[in-house]
């Protein structure tokens, strides 16, 4: 899984068992978020700025700190990787009242996640 891909680029001073464990836990998190905004981005469910702004400010501050625990220089693809997702959340969370915009920043975040895993995930 994509935890166990990244586990040896991660650094957190736990087995790298424990630190693939958290970050798969994460990456489950994340994919139920990320449903719940896609839901409410395309019109399946009401949409409600709150819950958009924390599913997109929970991405913001895992990405960073995952990034920020990778210390391999072989780790660095990734670390950008996990930036960049950030980054696109960051961006996402920026134009939440704007239907339309947060819709296509929202697919940036989930195209953020499909291209990691098309390279990392087994």
């Amino acid at each position: 899984m994509f935890g166990l891909g990244i586990a040896a680029c991660v650094s957190i001073g736990a087995s790298e068992a424990m630190a693939a464990s958290a970050v798969k836990a994460i990456m489950k998190a994340w994919k139920a978020d990320a449903n719940v905004a896609l839901t409410m981005s395309n019109g399946a469910s009401d949409y409600n700025d709150a819950e958009m702004r924390r599913i997109l400010e929970g991405f913001i501050t895992d990405a960073q700190g995952i990034g920020a625990r990778i210390a391999s220089p072989s780790g660095a693809d990734i670390k950008h990787r996990f930036a960049q997702f950030a980054a696109d959340a960051q961006a996402a969370s920026a134009v939440i009242g704007k239907k339309p915009q947060a819709r296509a920043a929202l697919l940036q975040v989930v195209n953020d996640c499909k291209a990691c895993h098309d390279v990392y995930a087994n």
